[in-house]
């Protein structure tokens, strides 16, 4: 590549580099009653998803909108134009941003400052104790605290966290680990926790009885339970009953190691 070139191709990183030079933010809040025995389904596809319990036989949500454009007019107006939806059907209440689709453009567009701005929406939301809760995310961390009722957890870019959960946790994650605390030792349902890049860690109870199955292909298995072992011993295939078996706990990466430990 000449000199010519490579000015050239700086200028244009660097260009591309300020495209997204302005950012503002706005905040949305709203309470909405549900039956304890409800539902809490969360889409999101920038931004991360919060969930923790509370005493009150309502949800609270709040979400925080950071859009970012190339001046801070285009910024303003695009981040009017984004929304919270929150609807309620009988027991199931469903939350999830919506703002203006992206158009198509080419790369020189883009570059000169004709291209959609980015949005970003993190939620805090905080839920009745008991409710069950599904949540989704493409590129951002999903994390929940202190829930009784059964967790579905699915991101694609993003780290899954569950502490102090009374409930089986369905979690799974393309790039990203998975970190679950459970405080109950008798599930009610099986659980399953799924990555492809990532570490999967998991504490529970001593006295938890289950059927385990771990699997790994890049990555090593540790677990502080005494297995009975069904099959053979392997580095990355493992199956085996904890104090004699009960719901099924399936946990799988292919990049990452698998921990179990005892609380």
């Amino acid at each position: 590549m000449n000199k010519l070139q490579t000015t050239i191709v700086v200028g244009l990183l660097i260009f591309a580099g300020t495209a997204f030079s302005r950012t503002v933010t706005k905040e949305f809040e709203q309470t909405v009653d549900l039956a304890a025995e409800g539902t809490v389904n969360v889409k999101n596809v920038n931004g991360k998803i919060f969930v923790e319990s509370w005493d009150n036989d309502e949800v609270h949500i709040y979400a925080v909108i950071e859009v970012k454009a190339s001046s801070s007019s285009r910024a303003e107006e695009f981040i009017e134009q984004v929304e919270i939806k929150v609807e309620k059907s009988g027991d199931e209440l469903y939350i999830q941003p919506e703002h203006p689709k992206a158009r198509g453009e080419d790369f020189f567009k883009m570059l000169f400052g004709s291209h959609n701005p980015s949005v970003q929406v993190d939620f805090t939301v905080q839920v009745p104790r008991n409710v069950q809760v599904d949540l989704n995310s493409v590129n951002g961390t999903i994390e929940t605290v202190n829930l009784a009722g059964l967790a579905k957890l699915q991101t694609v870019n993003g780290k899954i966290s569950a502490k102090e959960m009374h409930s089986a946790v369905d979690a799974g994650t393309t790039n990203g680990g998975i970190e679950v605390e459970i405080d109950e030792s008798n599930l009610s349902n099986d659980m399953r926790l799924h990555t492809v890049n990532g570490s999967i860690s998991m504490t529970m109870p001593k006295s938890t009885a289950a059927d385990l199955s771990m699997s790994t292909v890049n990555g090593s298995i540790h677990t502080d339970f005494p297995l009975q072992l069904e099959g053979m011993w392997s580095n990355k295939n493992v199956d085996g009953k904890i104090n004699g078996g009960g719901n099924k706990i399936s946990l799988g990466t292919v990049n990452g190691s698998i921990s179990i430990y005892e609380k």
